[in-house]
This record gives C-alpha cells, structure tokens and sequence, in this order.
C-alpha cells in the first residue's frame, strides 16, 4: 500500500499516511481528525480521479508521522525537513477570534477537474445515448409514418381499381365511374325551391264525361275521398296526379299488390304544406299511417300516388338480386350506419348511411356510402346531425351498385332526389 505525505488541514502538521487506489478518507494520526483524499469509485468504472488535497510519494514507512511507529500507540511529533514541509496558511481573524487555519485552494484548473469528475462523466455519457436513442426513434417513425402513408395510397388505388375509378373526377371529389343516364333512370328528380318542377302529365287527367259533376273538386278533402274510394287503380288515374307518368308504375305495383279501394281506419284534418299543396294523415286497416299529398293545379286539386304508396323503382329484394350500376329511385329511412367493411372499411374515406324500405322497415337493411370529403358527403353529415339518437330521415334517394361489387347489402348514395317521400313542386301558373 503506497504512502502518502500530507499537511493535515486540522493540525497544520505533515503527516504520513497509507492509501489505495480506493482510499477515500482515512484519520489523522497526530490529531485523529478525518482527512477527505479524493472522491473515488469501483475502480473498474472510473479512469481518473481528482484528490482533494495534495499528496507526496514516500518511499517506506509505514501510517504515522515517524518510521517504526506502532498502530495503537500515541503518536510521535515529527517535524520534516523544512524543504519538503507544505507552508501552511496564515492564521485569519474572524470577529476577533483567530482561526488556527485556512481551508486551501486546490491547484490546477477548475473545469479540468470537473472533466476529470467519474460522476459527470458518466452523466455525460448517458446524455449522449440518450440523444443517440432519441434520434434513432424520431428516424424510425418517420420511416413507419412513410411506410404506412404508401401503403394506403396503395391500398386506396386497389380500392379505386376494383371500383372503376379511371375516367373523370365526380363530384364526390375521387375519380369514380361516368354514370350514363339511362332511358329508364328515375323520372322523379330533386326538387329545387326556386323553381318548382311542373307537374307532367296533367294535361292528360282532364276529367272524362263519367266523372260524377257532383265531386267539388276544388275541395281536397272531396278529391282525396274519391281517390280512397276508387274501385281500382284505372279509376283511381282520375283523381291522380300526372296518372300518364304513373300509368306504367301502377301496372307494375299492383302486379303485387291488393287492387281496389283503400281500405282506412280515418283521416286527418288537413294541414299546408306549402303553396297549393294540403297534406292529410291516413290511417289505413292494419294502422300504417300513410301521408296524402293533395295538389292544387289548374284550378282543381290531385292527389299525389307515388308518395302515398310509397312507390320504389325495385324493392331492396330487387335491388340486392340485379344489383344495378345505374342509379334506382327509392323511397328510404335514413340514419347513420356502421358498416364498414370490404371495399368501403375505412371509416376515413366514406361515410356510412343505414337505410330501410319506406314501406316495409322490417326488410333487413341496405348500407350506402357516400365520400366524406364530397359536397354530398358534408351534405349528409349535416343532416345526420339533426336527427335524434332513434330518428330517421325521411328522404327520396337515387341508389347504384358499384362495378363488381362483392356485397348484395353495399351500395352508393348516388344522389338525394327529395329530403321527403314527396318529390313534386307545384308551380302555379299565373
């Protein structure tokens, strides 16, 4: 074990002692005070260590002041040659009382002895990796972020493969199929409140010469007892509106459904629902409440059908077994949806509507899409807004398949012909 000279700062005495590479404090041999040599670690940790007060080599000797010195017996004075003796400093006063030493200043350069400091340097170390690991991680999710973004787009350009998105940008702001109108599209179109849809076919329901003059047919309530009260549909063409446009639905509805009168329960007191247009509530036998829509034009009053029956162009039977690419008139109850699956399972890109057959919500429902990001799509979210949590919308919708479609029950909301079943506006003409 080497030995070490020192000044004790207690004693102001040099004294020998014995030190190791881990010797961290050892006591005084003349006075029995600690004397603090140096801040150490294991030394397989640490590469340089700062002593805290200087030291000297001594050859031989053992731990006291005095070769030969026995542990446990009292120390003996020594007093070193004066040229190897360390100058002590000068006693200070302080409020008149003499301190009998001076702490003393370590050589050398502050900030080298910290740079020589394990703890710092281990800090030191510790910073550097965690910056290392820091960079590492914000690279990784950068090239995670990168990875996932190209394979949506992929994944979305699949998508737009299989669905026929190549030719034009829609209006629903992806590149979705031409849609060709064809000869048997819906002939009931949007109605637009600044300038109403004339009602076609009116001219044809001139009243014949069997019509009973008794009917006062500027009544509404008259007209839609003659209507209920009918025989069968041929008749009923007498108080219909535009019945030249209904003649072909009406052979096709009653292909599967009861001909003859409408059999109800009651009527409802008459209610405007606009210029020229009076709505009644009718009970029917089994309590379905249908809404009449009674219309004002040419000077006599018309009972609309197609609203009143409910009438759609395929039933959702029809629908899901010819599965058309053009778009279908239907009459639908409308609310949000949670169908996301297949071609439309991100939830990002459509949004998802749950729709029932106006004249049977018992029939399992259809789900139609519509982009998010379309003029149609914020169209639909705002409406879906309004309703309450067990409401549905009560709308006249064009519907379509897509191109190879792989679901019966998946469709796109092509367009919103009505926001109610009845999809007529009168214009009176002046």
């Amino acid at each position: 074990m080497a030995i070490k000279r020192l000044t004790c700062p207690h004693c102001e005495q040099s004294v020998e002692i014995q030190v190791s590479s881990v010797t961290r404090s050892r006591e005084c041999p003349l006075c029995g005070n600690p004397l603090f040599l140096q801040v150490a670690e294991k030394e397989h940790r640490v590469k340089r260590r700062a002593l805290l007060m200087e030291t000297e080599e001594v050859k031989g000797g053992t731990e006291s002041g005095q070769a030969g010195w026995t542990p446990g017996a009292p120390p003996a004075p020594t007093t070193p040659p004066p040229s190897k003796r360390l100058k002590a400093a000068p006693p200070v006063k302080v409020g008149g009382d003499e301190l009998p030493y001076v702490p003393q200043s370590l050589e050398g350069d502050a900030l080298e002895r910290m740079k020589s400091d394990p703890e710092l340097v281990r800090h030191r170390k510790y910073l550097i990796l965690g910056a290392v690991l820091v960079l590492i991680g914000s690279g990784l999710l950068i090239a995670i972020n990168l990875y996932l973004s190209e394979a949506r787009e992929a994944a979305e350009r699949e998508v737009a493969g299989r669905l026929g998105l190549l030719e034009e940008e829609a209006r629903e702001g992806r590149n979705l199929p031409v849609r060709k109108v064809e000869e048997t599209a819906p002939t009931e179109v949007e109605p637009d409140a600044s300038k109403g849809l004339q009602l076609g076919g009116v001219e044809d329901n001139q009243p014949p010469a069997t019509e009973d003059p008794s009917v006062d047919v500027k009544n509404p309530t008259a007209v839609l007892a003659e209507f209920l009260k009918a025989p069968s549909w041929r008749e009923r063409r007498l108080w219909t509106a535009a019945a030249a446009q209904q003649d072909s639905r009406a052979k096709v509805y009653y292909e599967t459904h009861k001909d003859g009168p409408i059999a109800f329960r009651k009527v409802s007191d008459p209610k405007s629902e606009g210029v020229g247009v009076t709505g009644f509530d009718v009970t029917l036998e089994d309590y379905q409440v249908r809404r009449a829509h009674v219309i004002l034009h040419e000077n006599r009053y018309w009972v609309d059908w197609s609203s009143f029956v409910l009438y759609n162009e395929m039933t959702f039977a029809e629908l899901r077994g010819k599965k058309p690419t053009r778009p279908v008139m239907a009459r639908v109850l409308v609310k949000a949806g949670n169908h996301y699956k297949g071609m439309f399972e991100d939830a990002n890109w459509v949004l998802c509507l749950e729709l029932r057959q106006a004249d049977d919500p018992s029939v399992s429902p259809l789900y139609a899409y519509v982009q998010r990001n379309s003029a149609l799509g914020g169209e639909m979210n705002y409406w879906l807004q309004t309703l309450p949590p067990e409401g549905y919308l009560e709308w006249t919708v064009g519907l379509r398949y897509p191109p190879d479609a792989d679901s019966d029950d998946e469709v796109w909301l092509d367009t919103i012909l009505g926001k109610s079943w009845f999809t007529m506006v009168v214009t009176q003409r002046k």
